[in-house]
């Protein structure tokens, strides 16, 4: 069975993403993801399991990606 997931906005700069199907309807996929826009990037805060932030990516307008380590 494939699952099919939704994204659904938390807050202004939050979102949910959770899965849909009949076995598995709501169920959550990942940590609230932060994502953050400015005039010339986006930046996207990512978590662990435990809600820990790990890592933030920076996508610029250019193309550019960057991940801090």
């Amino acid at each position: 069975m494939k699952r099919i997931m939704r994204v659904l906005p938390i807050q202004n700069n939050q979102l949910r993403i959770e899965t849909i199907g009949e076995h598995c309807l709501g169920e959550q996929v990942l940590p609230p993801i932060q994502v953050t826009a400015f005039p010339h990037t986006m930046e996207v805060q990512v978590t662990d399991l435990a809600g820990d932030p790990v890592h933030t990516i920076v996508i610029r307008q250019n193309g550019d990606v960057e991940v801090d380590p």
